[in-house]
């Protein structure tokens, strides 16, 4: 009975062995093929970190560019960065768009009417420039406009020259009326225009500003003579070039305000008469020769009669003196 048991036992230990040894045997084998997919797992998600991490950096990348753009005035917003991704907000802010755009567009077409300098010159024909200028004058009142200077000249007929200042959006009406005064000799206007030297003048005007208000400060501030008198020298140049862009800048206001037209009326000299022929014509022209003679006659001894007073007298002092000497 033992016999048997030891007999199994051992039987039954080398079946254990067998079957230990197995298992360790496959145990391997089934690791070996878990490497290859515990290696993918990883690398994939190696990789999506990474990625998540890419797209965030290029995402505050964006972002900084963007707010850098917004602080500077310029450069390409994050919007345009991401393409087709929709980051311009919601469906109002989208209905406003045209809006905005129309607003600005009127904004630019204000700025680009008022900065223009308009200058031009007319002549006309008239038959009565006396006329011709007083409506000329009334025109201009009605328009609210000036007018800075005016003269006179007199040849064959009465010619008005005249300087007028009407607002530049009523230079086309004006023109219009000064033309059917009369027959048009000559007419021009030019236009030019002035925003980028406005746009210039404004800029330094205010950095001109900031800086005599810097200045006005430290004078304030000062803590010596030597830093006052500085001071007190900067700010006296930083006032007269303040001073001088400033009255450029009135002077091209008033330019681009009103228009400025050289407007020259010029009246129409009679025509001669012309004289009939046959007898008449001869009588008539005979009887004008007779009126101009005489008329030149009259002319002469008015011409002659101041030289005749001391020519008789020393004619006759003469005279006197030969005959005395004679007796």
């Amino acid at each position: 009975m033992t016999k048997d048991t030891d007999v199994l036992t051992r039987e039954r230990i080398a079946a254990m062995r067998t079957n230990v040894m197995s298992r360790t045997a496959e145990t391997p084998s089934k690791k070996k093929r878990a490497m290859p997919l515990i290696a993918a797992a990883a690398a994939i998600g190696i990789l999506g970190t990474a990625g998540l991490g890419f797209n965030y950096a290029l995402q505050s990348t964006g972002l900084i560019q963007s707010e850098r753009a917004a602080q500077t005035g310029g450069g390409t917003s994050y919007a345009d960065m991401v393409g087709d991704v929709d980051v311009t907000g919601s469906a109002d802010s989208k209905a406003l768009a045209p809006e905005v755009g129309s607003v600005a567009s009127e904004n630019v077409t204000k700025v680009s009417t008022e900065n223009v300098i308009v200058t031009g010159s007319l002549d006309v024909r008239v038959k009565n420039s006396a006329k011709a200028r007083a409506e000329v004058r009334e025109k201009v009142a009605a328009l609210g406009g000036r007018i800075d200077n005016e003269s006179m000249s007199q040849s064959e007929g009465s010619d008005i020259t005249m300087t007028v200042r009407v607002p530049g959006t009523s230079v086309d009406e004006f023109t219009t009326m000064v033309n059917e005064l009369g027959k048009v000799e000559h007419s021009s206007v030019q236009r030019v225009q002035v925003d980028q030297q406005v746009r210039d003048l404004d800029a330094r005007i205010e950095s001109l500003k900031v800086s005599t208000a810097r200045l006005q400060s430290i004078m304030t501030n000062a803590k010596n003579t030597r830093d006052l008198l500085d001071a007190e020298t900067q700010l006296s140049q930083r006032q007269a070039e303040l001073e001088g862009l400033q009255a450029q800048r009135k002077s091209l206001g008033d330019q681009t305000a009103l228009a400025t037209i050289d407007v020259t009326l010029a009246e129409v000299a009679p025509a001669n008469a012309v004289n009939p022929g046959g007898f008449r014509g001869g009588l008539i022209s005979g009887w004008n020769s007779l009126v101009s003679v005489l008329n030149a006659t009259v002319a002469g001894v008015g011409f002659m009669l101041p030289w005749l007073i001391p020519i008789g007298i020393v004619t006759g002092l003469g005279w006197w003196i030969v005959r005395r000497r004679r007796s």
